[in-house]
């Protein structure tokens, strides 16, 4: 997986991984928004 990493305007920084399917999965500070995988 691609994994891009940015900042929101509350200086929460994020991981962006979008998977082969085109899928985005969002984690914040190093948790996936999903649960655990």
């Amino acid at each position: 997986m691609c994994f891009t990493y940015f900042t929101t305007d509350d200086q929460v920084r994020l991981a962006y991984s979008v998977q082969g399917e085109g899928r985005p999965v969002v984690f914040v500070s190093g948790y996936s928004a999903a649960g655990e995988l």
